[in-house]
């Protein structure tokens, strides 16, 4: 069976609109308040919002590396919304040995998995 045209013009608009879907609309949105940790980063608190594809917000991290360990923050992040995935970053604490700290993680509901300046997976949760 051949479908009319304007069956077909139909479905490939559907299949254009979801496939070009705004990542910020509210069910998708970034905003609110995340949690999590690892052995490095034994607390890690990220409370972001989102406006378009910006972040801002703050983050307060508590870490122990090997030969140190602190906690710092709450500090200004800003970041990026690329679909399901961000990233943001903020100043980091001289005692961590990192000039600037960065989370980058991929979504899945309430999950959102990443690291910190690629060190081991975290996953936070939304709260």
């Amino acid at each position: 069976m051949k479908l009319p045209s304007s069956a077909v013009a139909l479905v490939f608009a559907l299949f254009v609109s979801s496939a070009c879907s705004d990542s910020t609309s509210a069910g998708s949105s970034f905003s609110g308040q995340w949690e999590g940790s690892n052995d490095t980063y034994t607390s890690v608190t990220l409370d972001v919002q989102q406006l378009g594809d910006s972040l801002s917000g703050t983050a307060e991290v508590t870490f122990d590396f090997v030969g140190a360990s602190g906690h710092f923050g709450p500090t200004t992040i800003v970041g990026h919304v690329y679909g399901d995935s961000l990233s943001v970053s903020w100043p980091a604490p001289l005692t961590s040995g990192y000039a600037v700290m960065q989370f980058a993680g991929h979504r899945s509901g309430l999950f959102l998995a990443g690291s910190i300046n690629n060190s081991a997976t975290i996953l936070l949760t939304k709260h």
